[in-house]
């Protein structure tokens, strides 16, 4: 249902584009505009690293780089912050997330000078990166300081402390948010909590509580009469990032 509403109205935008063949761009943002307020239009952007079922009905491509073809900073469900190198340069005009990011910020902000809009172009202000380094400095290591805006990062207060040449010291291990401090050229992070099986609760024990969630597609609601108990133990790796790996390994396959 989901991917039909998708089509229904990303083909709204897509006969209106098709109408105005020939037109200027700005003829071609109007039109693209009026289908989205008008006639219920969707204009979808699609950024992905292989062109996915998604795509089909994408009006802009955006190609996103790959871990090992960009500088990476991850964090993983144990609170821990790694740096992954570059090692090789992403095909054709692929970029960063956040450099792409960047870039359409400051086209906007480029855009709305030209017309003499100044309190909007303010708003795409900010966006001078050149490299993932820039954008983790501006983002992650402001949390929380002074004159920053606000920012909800798992670092916390103490992200300053964490730089690119810190985490990479720190090697595969990297290190556990939020950082306590910086001694003797290490990151020092927080412990994992609960690791010797005793929670803050009453009688120590660990507490599951039942949750409702609303949003639950139709083949799955309605399997909730039959099973009362529903246990998320992790993921799917061929549905993981939208099956944009394992769709392409024979081996898989």
């Amino acid at each position: 249902e989901h991917r039909a509403v998708i089509l229904r109205r990303t083909a709204v935008v897509r006969e209106a584009m098709a109408r105005q063949r020939g037109a200027t761009v700005a003829q071609m943002a109007d039109a693209i505009y009026d289908a989205v307020k008008s006639k219920g239009g969707l204009f979808l952007t699609n950024i992905n690293l292989y062109p996915t079922s998604l795509a089909d009905a994408a009006h802009l491509m955006l190609p996103a780089a790959h871990p090992g073809e960009m500088h990476l900073t991850s964090m993983n469900g144990e609170r821990r912050m790694r740096l992954s190198d570059k090692f090789m340069d992403p095909p054709g005009t692929a970029r960063p997330d956040c450099l792409i990011a960047a870039d359409i910020a400051n086209t906007l902000k480029r855009l709305y000078e030209a017309e003499g809009k100044g309190e909007m172009a303010a708003r795409f202000g900010g966006f001078d990166w050149r490299t993932e380094e820039d954008a983790f400095n501006d983002g992650f290591r402001q949390a929380g300081q002074p004159g920053a805006v606000p920012i909800d990062s798992q670092g916390g207060t103490t992200g300053n402390l964490v730089t690119y040449e810190r985490l990479r010291a720190m090697g595969n291990n990297g290190v556990q948010l939020p950082t306590k401090e910086y001694r003797n050229g290490q990151l020092i992070g927080t412990e994992m909590l609960y690791m010797d099986g005793k929670f803050d609760t009453p009688d120590g024990k660990a507490e599951f509580k039942p949750a409702t969630w609303p949003g639950l597609p139709k083949p799955v609601a309605e399997q909730k009469a039959k099973y009362h108990f529903w246990i998320n133990n992790g993921r799917v790796n061929e549905v993981w990032q939208t099956m944009y790996h394992d769709q392409f390994n024979e081996f898989v396959r």
